[in-house]
């Protein structure tokens, strides 16, 4: 069986991401069917709301699909890495990205964080579900957040979306929805 190693290193450029990727043949065995060269199932993930126009592998077009989930968009091609390094690059629109808070806790602790119920994005709309504490603030990390027009339910700044729960008599963690206007 003939064995390859790869190396990947991963740029954002202006007009999407751009991979390249490195390959090695490490043994050689004569065989018919292991002859040619490897193919790679590319499938990289992305948030909500991204639009992904095209798939350049080399400087050609190449055919790939994609799926799109409540938390993610997914793209899904495989192609045969002909050359030792390859250039893919991935064209697409970036939409406003959600950060996840990442809380140290030990165990036993008791919660205290924010969590993220969910977050879709349909046509220039976005929607943000969380539950956090009742009284407390929190802070969300976002990316990408210059085409927010507007937001309710939360206060971006500095590209951080600042979320205040109100004091609850009855019930120790609360829920919200953040909604945001989004523009092309």
């Amino acid at each position: 069986m003939n064995h390859w190693t790869a190396h990947v290193q991963f740029d954002r450029v202006p007009t999407g991401d751009r991979y390249v990727l490195e390959t090695k043949q490490v043994t050689v065995e004569k065989n018919e069917r292991n002859q040619d060269r490897p193919s790679l199932h590319f499938n990289p993930r992305y948030s909500p709301g991204t639009v992904i126009s095209s798939l350049i592998v080399d400087g050609k077009e190449m055919a790939f699909e994609t799926e799109k989930n409540l938390d993610t968009v997914q793209l899904h091609a495989q192609f045969p890495i002909i050359e030792s390094s390859s250039i893919i690059e991935v064209h697409l629109e970036r939409t406003l990205e959600i950060v996840p808070p990442v809380w140290n806790s030990l165990v036993g602790d008791a919660n205290q964080g924010l969590r993220i119920l969910s977050y879709s994005v349909s046509g220039l709309s976005a929607t943000l579900f969380v539950e956090g504490l009742a009284g407390r603030a929190y802070s969300i990390a976002t990316r990408q957040s210059e085409p927010v027009i507007s937001v309710e339910g939360a206060v971006l700044s500095d590209g951080n979306l600042e979320v205040e729960f109100p004091q609850a008599t009855n019930q120790e963690f609360e829920t919200k929805t953040i909604r945001f206007k989004l523009k092309k």
